[in-house]
């Protein structure tokens, strides 16, 4: 912690005392310092600089696990996100799958053209530090940003994509389907190949 930072946070809680107290004392001349010693060892450190200012988010702000899936979708507002976020684990429980036990999910945010490259090489150190047997991308940007396929997810939802020796199956986000009900059936047949795709691994 910053000396500025100690100063502060000293003068918030000295102000409080004397507020509940009901009387004022002087102030003591307390010189504080910069904090020179790491909370973290390097090596952690070193990993948190590599992803500062990331904008790769697990969910909800909870450390990755060693999961056997990773699932992949856009992050909405947060109105929008509770809804989803209700769809997505009752989709996820339908097979067998549940965030923080055998699930990881990241959000992704819409971003510039220039960023993307950076997203790619973010989700690319999330995807390895997890080790995911297999990876659920969910609505176009998703599979745009780790795949760099630009075709609609209407075209190509339920295919079997490859990423560095992963299988990949793009589908419609949460979203979508609370928007367009049309879309839950579709959804759901790509869930079941997802399914059987991974029963097929873990044989």
């Amino acid at each position: 912690m910053k000396a500025e930072e100690k100063q502060t946070l000293y003068t918030f809680i000295k102000t409080t005392c004397d507020y509940l107290d009901g009387f004022y004392t002087p102030e003591d001349s307390l010189q504080f310092e910069d904090d020179t010693v790491s909370a973290f060892p390097a090596e952690v450190n070193n990993a948190l600089k590599d992803v500062e200012n990331i904008t790769v988010e697990s969910e909800p702000a909870l450390p990755l696990i060693q999961a056997e899936v990773m699932v992949i979708a856009e992050k909405h507002g947060q109105q929008t996100d509770n809804r989803a976020e209700q769809l997505l684990d009752k989709m996820l429980a339908a097979i067998k799958l549940y965030k923080h036990k055998n699930c990881n999910i990241l959000h992704i945010q819409k971003s510039d053209i220039d960023e993307i490259n950076g997203y790619r090489e973010r989700l690319k150190k999330q995807i390895e530090m997890a080790s995911p047997k297999m990876i659920l991308l969910m609505g176009q940007l998703s599979v745009y940003t780790l795949l760099d396929v630009s075709e609609s997810i209407s075209h190509i939802h339920g295919r079997i994509y490859d990423y560095n020796g992963i299988s990949t199956i793009p589908t419609y986000h949460p979203l979508e389907l609370l928007n367009n009900e049309t879309l839950k059936r579709p959804a759901w047949e790509d869930l079941k190949i997802f399914k059987k795709n991974f029963d097929e691994i873990n044989l």
